[in-house]
Formats: structure tokens, C-alpha cells, sequence
């Protein structure tokens, strides 16, 4: 089953997308943990997230994908990552949202911050927490990323979902 905004989220993704899934590279987690470490220096009273399959050590797209939440001083940590990774892919200033899409180590790095916590990444959160708890879990995402490997990007997060709401309890 997948939530109402499950389902919203899903209907903003392109079509044509196809879901690329490979086997775990630890370069990707380095590469993820050195960025973290790169920001952390950068902006000490920020809250990094690195979640995951890179950092689960599972099979997925090898990609790194890092959110951070704003501290309060939203208009500074935005300059400081500006000066570490340019000018973000997208900016949405009302809802204090920034994005970079950039490599690193030839691993595709998604960022993303925040000016707070949002409910849906709270939800991911609370999943990331279980996968990184109970390695049956995160072995059995892993068949299930493995599984939907070569089909739409739509159809592979609807997996991911129904599987994350599974775990989670979510309706």
C-alpha cells in the first residue's frame, strides 16, 4: 500500500526513467563518508543525513544521497555550501529547499537542504533506521532493488515504498 503522499510524490517523476541497479561499491560509502565529512567541517551545527543504499552497504544505484537540516541560520549555510559545491541544481527560497546534483568519485551525490524537517523525510528516516538495525531487513530491500533493476523509475519507488511502508507500519 502506498500513502496519499507516496502516491503525490510518485506522480512528479518523469517518465522514461529506468531504474539502474549494481551491485554495492565501498567506494560509494567512502565517498559518501568523506562528503559528510567535508560538510560537517563546513557547518558544525547542522544535522547530515547520509541514507541509503550506499551507506546500508546493499546493492542500488551506487549514488550518495546526503540531506541536511538547517540549524536556523538557513541564508549562511546556504553561502558556506555554496562555496563547497557551487550554486544548487535547484533553489526554492519560499520553501527554504535547496538541491545539488553533482559527482563525486564518479558516484552520482544528490544533497539536499533543508531549512527543517519535513514530514516524508521523517518517514525515511525512521526506514533508514530500521534497514541500518536488522541486516534481514536491509538483505531482503536488497532482493527487492535487485528485482526491479531495468524497469521504470515509477514502478521501482512503488516497490520501495510498499516495501518501506511494510516495515514500518505506514498505511
Amino acid at each position: 500500500m502506498i500513502t496519499p503522499g507516496q502516491e503525490k510524490y510518485l506522480a512528479t517523476l518523469p517518465n522514461g526513467r529506468i531504474a539502474h541497479v549494481k551491485p554495492f561499491d565501498p567506494l560509494a560509502r567512502e565517498t559518501g563518508l568523506a562528503l559528510v565529512a567535508e560538510i560537517k567541517k563546513a557547518l558544525p551545527e547542522v544535522a547530515i543525513y547520509y541514507i541509503g543504499s550506499s551507506v546500508l552497504g546493499i546493492a542500488g544505484e551506487n549514488d550518495i544521497d546526503i540531506s541536511i537540516i538547517s540549524a536556523g541560520l538557513f541564508g549562511t549555510e546556504l553561502s558556506a555550501l555554496e562555496s563547497l559545491y557551487d550554486k544548487p541544481t535547484s533553489y526554492k527560497p519560499d520553501k527554504k529547499r535547496a538541491e545539488w546534483k553533482f559527482e563525486r568519485n564518479n558516484f552520482p551525490v544528490e544533497l539536499y537542504f533543508k531549512g527543517e524537517m519535513t514530514p516524508l523525510f521523517a518517514e525515511q528516516l525512521k526506514t533508514h533506521e530500521i534497514l541500518k538495525r536488522s541486516p534481514v531487513l536491509a538483505k531482503e530491500y536488497e532482493q527487492i532493488k535487485l528485482a526491479a533493476g531495468g524497469l521504470n523509475w515509477k514502478d521501482y519507488m512503488r516497490r520501495k515504498y510498499e516495501f518501506f511502508n511494510r516495515i514500518s507500519g505506514a498505511n
